[in-house]
């Protein structure tokens, strides 16, 4: 995430959009073929790099090794090789839940949010938890070339979780959860499953390169059997937004209306004055800060903060006050609690500060003034 800005601008000029783009197909065996071909035409003529160019690697964690991950082979029919584990040798349990945390473009699985969310889910249950680490296929400098790479990590994913199924885990008992080109990650492999899979979190999905009606390239409720989304960063890439504002899921929640999220700079203007004043880190961090704040709202909804949003139709009916809930429309939670059963689009207002739900008196103070409920901090 920390170059993301820069190298979606190279992604503006490369690969096609001038010259256009020559048809390719790539096949890695039991993996399958992978072409440009419409609808997969949507990265500008990449297709997927090969498995070892991408080097996908999983990290399981559990409560027997919290602090010392076990790396998996993907193929579980091998033995134990050096620092590597079968699933058979290692410390998974079949029967027990399962979460797979997937990041997105230009990071890897020892960002601290990935970290935060293993370490939580822990802590609230005995789980298998993956780290999924892509690094590699997530890194190109043409941003297209990663999103194609999305193809084959999910390819080389839904092959694991088949195996893990062999051995008695149900589908049913997998949740993913993915962050930006990782929540596509998601749902392709939901897709490569039949919809099987118990739910799929996607985390402020990555708008450029999917923001498409056709349902192969993107994550959608199909995937899983339950689908919560929640859209941090929805303006258009012109406006340096890197989400997308159109329902995917079961469920869609949109705090703060889905864009410039409280905290964050909310204009062009706001990220030249970051450049002059902070460097270009400082510009590409303000950059992406709507679309990272989707993994910290997702992390404190576990004990920090409670997420109520309303269903609504729109962020302008909910600022008006016009959504409320009610037996026949109820609220819902936004987050790791998010209730299957409801389904729809969740509108709530959320805080500029750590943990970013409102404490006592900023909820006062809102209600005094704007109609609706907030998320709000379990600490008060």
């Amino acid at each position: 995430m920390r170059v993301i800005l820069l190298l979606f601008v190279v992604c503006a000029v490369a690969d096609g959009w001038f010259f256009g783009s020559k048809k390719k197909e790539k096949c890695f065996g039991e993996l399958g073929c992978f072409d440009n071909r419409s609808p997969f035409d949507n990265t500008k003529g990449c297709i997927p790099q090969s498995p070892d160019e991408q080097g996908l690697q999983l990290a399981l964690y559990t409560r027997k090794n919290r602090y010392f991950p076990q790396w998996i082979n993907i193929d579980t029919n091998y033995d134990t090789a050096g620092n590597t584990y079968s699933i058979t040798n290692s410390h998974y349990t079949v029967g027990k839940r399962t979460y797979f945390i997937i990041h997105g473009y230009t990071d890897d699985c020892l960002s601290e949010w990935v970290a935060n969310i293993e370490r939580t889910l822990l802590e609230t249950g005995d789980f298998n938890v993956f780290r999924v680490n892509w690094q590699e296929g997530a890194s190109p400098t043409i941003y297209d070339q990663a999103a194609s790479n999305t193809r084959l990590v999910a390819s080389m994913l839904a092959m694991f979780m088949r195996a893990l199924n062999n051995i008695g885990t149900s589908y049913g008992d997998i949740h993913l959860i993915g962050h930006s080109l990782g929540a596509h990650i998601s749902g392709q492999v939901g897709q490569r499953l039949g919809g099987q899979l118990g739910r799929i979190t996607g985390m402020d999905p990555a708008g450029p390169s999917f923001d498409k009606d056709n349902c192969d390239i993107r994550l959608d409720k199909t995937d899983a059997k339950f689908v919560d989304i929640m859209h941090t960063d929805a303006e258009k890439l012109t406006k340096l937004g890197f989400g997308m504002m159109r329902p995917m899921g079961h469920a869609d929640f949109y705090p703060g209306g889905g864009y410039d999220q409280e905290g964050c700079p909310k204009n062009f203007g706001d990220h030249l004055f970051s450049l002059v004043t902070g460097g270009i880190k400082g510009f590409i961090n303000g950059a992406a800060c709507s679309h990272s704040r989707a993994v910290d709202l997702f992390w404190s909804s576990f004990t920090q903060c409670h997420y109520t949003a309303i269903p609504c139709a729109n962020w302008a009916d909910f600022k008006a006050g016009k959504c409320k809930c009610s037996d026949a429309t109820p609220c819902s939670r936004m987050g790791y609690y998010a209730d299957p059963s409801l389904h729809g689009t969740f509108f709530l207002r959320t805080s500029g500060t750590p943990p970013y739900c409102l404490n006592l008196l900023e909820l006062i103070q809102l209600k005094l003034g704007v109609s609706g409920f907030v998320g709000y901090n379990k600490q008060h």
